[in-house]
């Protein structure tokens, strides 16, 4: 069962990615932005339920700030180091939420996944139009490869995924 639930969790989130790099936008600045993101949880909030809320929150808060950094067309050169800095940040985020998440008991670890689909599910879809415009302006393969990865950063606060998907990353990462 448990097998089932991370396989469930990483097909959702690959669908967030998939459904994400398929979204476009109409041309307006509104659609850059994905809406309010909710405060994240706090110690005394460690719910699986609010943890799950606190994933969601932090990956649309993500993605949200990527779209503004991204929105003026800045030069690569410019970009490449600010892309960098966001995507390291929120690394940390997402791994300071798996850490949390590894402190609850197994039973509680899929209840902040089943919490996590549910609120993926409410939101917008992402808009990663301005992602994808930068990546195709782009000749820096490694901005492209930061810019493209962007999006599948909250997969870091499932320490099961991760050491399965970027085992690399999860060593890292000091995650066993």
């Amino acid at each position: 069962m448990r097998r089932l639930r991370i396989v469930l969790l990483g097909f959702a989130i690959s669908a967030v990615a998939l459904a994400a790099s398929l979204a476009c936008g109409d041309g307006d600045a509104a659609p850059y932005m994905l809406g309010s993101a909710r405060p994240t949880a706090t110690a005394a909030e460690a719910t699986p339920e609010a943890i799950g809320k606190a994933i969601a929150a932090d990956y649309l808060t993500m993605m949200n700030e990527l779209n503004l950094l991204l929105a003026p067309a800045p030069a690569p050169a410019d970009l490449k180091p600010r892309v960098r800095e966001l995507k390291d940040r929120w690394i940390a985020v997402f791994v300071a939420h798996g850490r949390e998440r590894e402190t609850l008991p197994e039973s509680a670890r899929s209840d902040v996944d089943t919490a996590v689909v549910r609120e993926l599910a409410a939101l917008p879809t992402a808009n990663v139009t301005l992602i994808n415009a930068t990546i195709a302006r782009t000749n820096d393969l490694e901005l492209a490869s930061d810019l493209s990865s962007i999006n599948i950063l909250m997969q870091y606060s499932f320490f099961e995924l991760l050491k399965r998907q970027l085992p690399g990353e999860a060593a890292r990462l000091g995650i066993q």
